[in-house]
């Protein structure tokens, strides 16, 4: 039997494996990175006071919104509730996801 220990980094099937995002379509990790700028601006809050908000560090909300990592789902959940909104929203397409950011933070 083939061990399976290694992660593919070859991007099968066009997602970027474990490398990053591939360029032909966005994916939940660009989808997050976009939501998450969004949701910040309309808040008026930096990473830093995201960060303090939800209990991460500045920099590793730069890095999720770099596209260089993958948040853990609890660590999805923590930034989602810092910013009162549900956490599938920061992965829905921005043209979905974005109205309802917006209503989520403005309370409409």
């Amino acid at each position: 039997m083939k061990r399976l220990n290694k992660i593919d980094k070859s991007g099968v099937g066009g997602s970027g494996g474990a490398r990053g995002p591939s360029k032909e379509s966005p994916n939940s990790r660009e989808n997050l990175a976009v939501n998450l700028q969004v949701a910040r601006a309309i808040l008026g809050w930096s990473q830093e006071q995201l960060g303090l908000k939800c209990g991460l560090k500045r920099t590793y909300i730069g890095t999720i919104e770099r596209r260089e990592i993958n948040p853990g789902i609890d660590n999805l959940d923590k930034i989602a509730t810092g910013m009162g909104i549900d956490s599938y929203m920061l992965i829905l397409d921005p043209e979905h996801a974005q109205p309802l950011i917006y209503k989520a933070v403005r309370g409409h």
